[in-house]
């Protein structure tokens, strides 16, 4: 079977999507190990198929009360969303007033329009593409 070493592993591994809908370079291996970079992957591969453009919209100035299923079904009123992170006091439980949410691109930028400056369960909210992490810094010392 060509593709496959002798001893019945793959030669590589699948090429994955990445979140924009390109492929990823194979990465030649000698076996499959379920690397957690793999498998990070892997979903997201799953989460995003059928996806043409993807984009992240960053969501702040929610109320504490706030839950990932609420949140989801605000934004599903915009398109189909892919992925919801509501950000979590570590101690408390409660939602740290800021998420991000993936959906496709023509969708995310209605979502932008409509939800942005608008009130959500009694406070105003604000949703913008996500900038990503922030780079620079002092860092630690």
């Amino acid at each position: 079977m060509p593709g496959w070493h002798a001893g019945g592993k793959p030669a590589c591994r699948v090429p994955l999507l990445t979140k924009t809908g390109r492929f990823k370079r194979p990465v030649f291996s000698s076996s499959l190990s379920a690397t957690p970079r793999f498998v990070a992957a892997l979903r997201s591969t799953l989460l995003y198929e059928g996806a043409q453009h993807m984009l992240k919209l960053f969501v702040r100035n929610l109320p504490p009360q706030t839950t990932e299923a609420g949140l989801k079904e605000l934004f599903t009123g915009y398109g189909k969303v892919f992925e919801l992170q509501l950000s979590r006091d570590m101690f408390t439980g409660k939602a740290r007033g800021t998420a991000s949410v993936s959906m496709e691109g023509h969708e995310a930028r209605k979502a932008i329009e409509a939800l942005d400056g608008s009130d959500y369960e009694g406070k105003t909210i604000y949703v913008a593409l996500d900038k990503g992490p922030r780079s620079g810094g002092r860092g630690r010392r």
